[in-house]
């Protein structure tokens, strides 16, 4: 072949091999977009079920709001004497007007105080009444409603101007909220109708009962717990000192010890023995591959016959090693500065030890109690002997006092 050839050859050759693993390198790349296809599609269904699971919790919250709200506003409309339905118009156009919620039930409660006394015949608020031109009163006698009275303030500070007169007529009227009330005031009547609902007459009292309902059912299940752990608490109470007595360190546990550990390494040992076994044949088949490829092959009948012993050779020494593992995992392995204990007396020798510590800790607190009452004995008898001392002398002073006849005297001294 000539040199032409050659080249053309190797080209094909090499662009053969070139395209080839392009190829392959192509199939990784397919791969890797699969994957990373699957792995967007797992996570457009995980941000669908996050959205569907966030959509859910976001719907129970928003009811929960509304049932909230509705039942704040019937407790507020049963406080001002404001029916429900007007009272909501009320509070959005005071949120429009920077005006808090709690700022305008304090100022309709306080109305609702002063028309009452106004129509008792306070003076200073009739007074006040008259000169924004509201009468509390309609023509048939009966009082206006808090409501309506409301609504004729709103119109009337509408009109005036800004300024002391009508700063001293809010307070007056509305109490220390009044000042706070006077940019919701300014709005007009108008504005309390212009962000209300259509709702029933009963939306607010069928919220409050839905709150009530959970509250109480709050309240039963609480009770329902407690009367659970009155009724368990004597058999939990009883079963906790069972266990506590069951793993009672005073307890001899040594048979249920003696087991535990015997299963425990009779299992390490099946273990063992079976992983060694499956690499002793395993090394033993690569083996025989061997004397068979140089007795048929290679037809050395010497090499065949020394391949057979240093397998053999090997065998012995790996099974040496393996029973010597195997008796040491049925001995104890040495404490820090101490020897191992064979299989069979390791529990019996714990056994002994703890009667021994049992023992001499008994013997030592017998002792100790022991000098303990012979010094308590010794104080008795030298607080007695310091008692006898302090009465002799008593009795020697007395009768020195009056006089001691010989025989007296002996007997003292006695």
């Amino acid at each position: 072949m000539n040199l032409d050839a050659l080249l053309r050859i190797k080209a094909s050759v090499d662009g053969e091999n070139n395209i080839r693993r392009l190829g392959n390198s192509m199939q990784g790349v397919q791969g890797k977009v699969k994957n990373l296809q699957a792995a967007v599609g797992g996570l457009s269904g995980a941000l669908k079920g996050l959205a569907a699971g966030l959509a859910l919790g976001a719907f129970t919250a928003f009811v929960k709001q509304g049932i909230d709200a509705a039942d704040a506003m019937g407790k507020a409309a049963t406080r001002t004497g404001v029916a429900a339905q007007a009272l909501l118009g009320m509070q959005n156009a005071a949120a429009l007007a920077d005006v808090s919620n709690e700022q305008l039930i304090k100022g309709l409660t306080k109305l609702n105080v002063n028309i009452v006394a106004a129509a008792e015949g306070n003076d200073e608020l009739n007074k006040r009444f008259q000169q924004l031109g509201i009468t509390i009163k309609a023509q048939d006698g009966t009082l206006k409603s808090t409501e309506q009275i409301f609504r004729e303030i709103s119109d009337r500070f509408a009109d005036m101007p800004d300024g002391a007169q009508k700063a001293a007529a809010a307070v007056s009227l509305f109490g220390k909220s009044g000042v706070e009330l006077i940019t919701l005031l300014n709005s007009g009547a108008a504005s309390f109708d212009e962000f209300n609902y259509k709702l029933s007459d009963e939306f607010a009292a069928r919220s409050e009962y839905f709150n009530d309902s959970i509250t109480k059912m709050g309240f039963k299940t609480q009770g329902f717990q407690m009367q659970l752990m009155d009724a368990l608490l004597p058999a939990l109470q009883s079963i906790l000192d069972e266990f506590s007595n069951l793993f009672n360190t005073e307890q001899d546990w040594t048979a249920l010890f003696d087991v535990i550990i015997f299963g425990m390494r009779s299992i390490a040992t099946v273990i063992f023995a079976t992983v060694k076994l499956v690499d002793v044949l395993v090394k033993s088949l690569v083996a025989a591959v061997d004397v068979a490829y140089k007795l048929f092959i290679e037809r050395d009948i010497g090499a065949a016959f020394r391949a057979v012993q240093n397998r053999f050779t090997d065998v012995v020494a790996q099974a040496r090693q393996d029973f010597a593992a195997i008796g040491r995992m049925w001995t104890d392995a040495p404490a820090p500065g101490g020897r191992a204990r064979t299989r069979g007396f390791e529990m019996r020798d714990l056994a002994a030890e703890r009667e021994r510590d049992a023992a001499a800790k008994k013997a030592a607190s017998e002792a100790e109690r022991l000098a303990q009452k012979r010094n308590d004995i010794g104080q008795k008898a030298l607080s007695l002997q310091e008692q006898l001392r302090r009465k002799l002398e008593d009795v020697n002073a007395a009768y020195a006092g009056v006089g001691a006849t010989p025989i007296e005297q002996l007997l003292l001294d006695r």
